[in-house]
């Protein structure tokens, strides 16, 4: 079983519908799951990882693609029409192996099965950001020699590189109202308009992984393995991340805002699981379960909020990957696939995609 014996796994629901679906039912549609479901990547059927998308309980699941290479990386669209990834150019080596690619294609794929668009080639190894109006994307990529921030149309047109500047930029996010992005730098966080004009620095001394809060008021970053919080105008930064016990927690992925900017999510790399504090930075505490004593139980990771902030969904494993959820208070955690294949990179279907 995936993920240790003592966590709940909905598989059974899973088998009966399966079974229902195998003796004349319905199967789903990526669009019947669209209003509330989880697109995730999978080599379930193949040697090649694919989207789908299942019910937040995981019992019905539609695949998105069916290609002969890769697609990782999924981020919904703002409307939930379509959905951005990244896809590994076909023949060539996968990202992480010895000669693997460096640069993956942004593809957007509508629901309804009209075909899948490229957007953009020579794109680095990280997810494309929507914008939130869903008109645009935006994206890092060397292909002019040193990392810049890009943007492109939905529909692949009207690329533009916002920051032709010398040094290696990445992790653009988009402000909730889309007139501004934060992006990483070899300096640490700075904001720019959406056109690239008016980059100012939001910190001075390193950063990573920007976060804008729902309202537009705060970004959540990381620094120095902390997790800090600075308002937009670059006033009243505070660390969020507080020391459980003796140990201070080590984080590996990049703030995850709740719907409602009320608490952020992120993984520890110190402990292997999902943690929840308030963005004050009172009330940590850790909701994904790690069994004590089963030598199987490997990481928890990549955290993404439900629309209605109540629950969490994210990656759970050891050897493969599953998805699991668990509510916010660290209640009631299920693992919502098994099998042996890897399920990675869960994002939920919300007005705000994580």
């Amino acid at each position: 079983m995936g993920h240790g014996a003592g966590r709940a796994v909905g598989i059974f629901t899973t088998l009966l519908l399966l079974l229902v679906s195998a003796c004349g039912g319905n199967s789903p549609t990526v669009q019947d799951l669209a209003d509330d479901g989880i697109v995730f990547v999978s080599d379930r059927d193949e040697e090649h990882f694919q989207l789908y998308v299942m019910a937040a309980d995981g019992s019905k699941i539609a695949r998105v693609t069916k290609s002969d290479t890769s697609d990782t990386h999924p981020v919904w669209s703002p409307d939930r029409t379509r959905i951005g990834f990244l896809r590994l150019p076909l023949g060539q080596p996968a990202p992480g192996t010895s000669q693997g690619a460096d640069r993956l294609e942004i593809w957007v794929w509508p629901i309804d099965g009209s075909g899948g668009v490229k957007v953009a080639d020579l794109a680095a190894e990280a997810a494309p950001a929507w914008s939130n109006d869903g008109q645009k994307l935006a994206f890092a990529s060397d292909r002019d020699g040193d990392r810049d921030i890009y943007v492109v149309n939905g529909d692949g047109s009207n690329l533009t590189n916002l920051t032709n500047d010398g040094v290696r930029d990445g992790e653009p996010a988009w402000s909730p109202d889309g007139a501004q992005l934060a992006f990483a730098g070899p300096e640490g966080v700075s904001i720019m308009s959406s056109d690239g004009s008016g980059i100012r620095p939001l910190t001075t001394v390193g950063g990573e992984s920007p976060a804008w809060s729902p309202d537009g008021r705060e970004i959540a970053f990381k620094e120095a393995g902390e997790i800090a919080v600075r308002s937009a105008n670059g006033s009243d930064l505070r660390i969020v991340s507080l020391q459980d016990g003796n140990a201070t927690l080590t984080f590996a992925g990049p703030p995850v805002w709740s719907p409602d900017g009320s608490r952020i999510a992120f993984e520890s790399l110190s402990t292997g699981t999902v943690w929840v504090v308030n963005a004050d930075g009172s009330g940590l505490r850790k909701v994904s379960a790690d069994p004590v004593g089963d030598s199987t139980f490997d990481f928890d990771a990549a955290p993404a909020w439900s629309p209605d902030g109540a629950t969490i969904a994210f990656v759970c494993g050891q050897g493969d990957s599953e998805i699991c959820t668990v509510n916010a208070d660290g209640s009631n955690e299920v693992q919502i696939t098994d099998n042996d294949a890897f399920d990675q990179h869960a994002a939920w279907s919300s007005a705000h995609s994580q």
